[in-house]
């Protein structure tokens, strides 16, 4: 695989990752509607079905809350890598309503409420995989991927961290990677690492 095929086939899969962003904005996952952070985790793992992944919700601590989601697929060495994210966002229904926070392109940008933080770091990770498992499907296979969003990272709890820490094997586990969104500070890329 080169960089300029790696590149062809993520370009190709750009309108495909931008219609799964849209049906993700399109849900209202405030922290608070659990029935709609619920509604996001289960079209989430229906995207990520047809890559092999396998969903468990986990049930929050807190009853006000939705689940957690976590998706796994079984490599064929013990070898895993973790992706993080989360499902909720900050703004109730009504808010969005009340201001029109809804998917509108403008020109090269999409707004909408969590395209930035967090759904488009769900995108990202599906374009990645996706194009991984065709780029290279032995080393897609190879890896046990570990996909774990958290249901209520827009408030204090420590009910995910020790979800991670029950699903993710320190001796295996090569990485963890969050896909939370950096927002370019004075227009230049960066690395989130906290």
């Amino acid at each position: 695989m080169t960089v300029p095929d790696l590149a062809r086939r993520i370009q190709d899969r750009l309108p495909s990752t931008l219609d799964l962003l849209r049906d993700l904005v399109g849900i209202n996952s405030y922290t608070g509607n659990r029935a709609g952070v619920n509604q996001l985790g289960r079209l989430t793992a229906e995207r990520f079905a047809p890559l092999g992944f396998t969903a468990e919700f986990v049930p929050h601590q807190n009853s006000a809350c939705g689940d957690h989601l976590v998706l796994t697929r079984p490599g064929t060495s013990p070898q895993s890598i973790a992706l993080v994210s989360h499902l909720d966002t900050v703004f109730p229904p009504e808010e969005e309503e009340r201001n029109g926070f809804r998917w509108q392109p403008e020109g090269p940008r999409i707004y909408g409420p969590g395209t930035i933080d967090i759904k488009g770091g769900t995108a990202m990770m599906h374009l990645a995989l996706s194009a991984l498992a065709e780029a290279d499907p032995e080393t897609f296979q190879r890896i046990t991927w570990r996909l774990l969003w958290n249901s209520s990272e827009e408030t204090l709890s420590r009910d995910f961290a020790v979800l991670s820490h029950q699903r993710l094997d320190p001796s295996n586990t090569l990485a963890a990677l969050v896909f939370e969104a950096e927002g370019r500070p004075a227009g230049t890329p960066c690395l989130v690492v906290a």
